[in-house]
């Protein structure tokens, strides 16, 4: 892969249904090389600066994406994510859109930079924040 990244909710979400499944697909063998980065005051400062200019100017996001958002910009790092419209909305955060395959019989398939259609049960919140760079 090359270079650290951070994954979103709904990268996690994909990994739980493999987990679920019982059957290892990407989303595990994508995780095979990354450990997980503690939170810190870099990531609660980028925190207060989002969520301050996000605020003024009416386009806030969700707290747990906030988080991911300030975690990113601290270790800048981009993201990864597929619903990639609100991370944009915070400034200075690099964006990698995760494409995820369009129906359920297609899990095992699917990875960056391409459109997608959530299946049906797609969570709207979720609350997981994972934090990983390469090991």
């Amino acid at each position: 892969m090359g270079r650290p990244l951070i994954l979103e909710t709904s990268f996690l979400i994909d990994l739980e249904r493999e987990h679920n499944r019982g059957a290892p697909g990407p989303a595990v063998a994508f995780l095979a090389p990354f450990y997980v980065l503690s939170s810190n005051l870099d990531v609660t400062w980028e925190y207060g600066r989002a969520y301050r200019y996000l605020q003024e100017n009416g386009r806030l996001i969700g707290g747990n994406d906030l988080w991911i958002a300030a975690t990113g910009l601290a270790y800048r790092m981009p993201i990864v994510t597929r619903p990639v419209e609100h991370d944009r909305r915070v400034p200075g955060l690099d964006v990698e859109k995760y494409r995820a395959p369009a129906s359920r019989t297609q899990w095992h398939t699917g990875w960056l930079d391409a459109p997608a259609r959530l299946p049906p049960d797609e969570p709207t919140d979720a609350c997981m924040i994972p934090l990983l760079i390469p090991s």
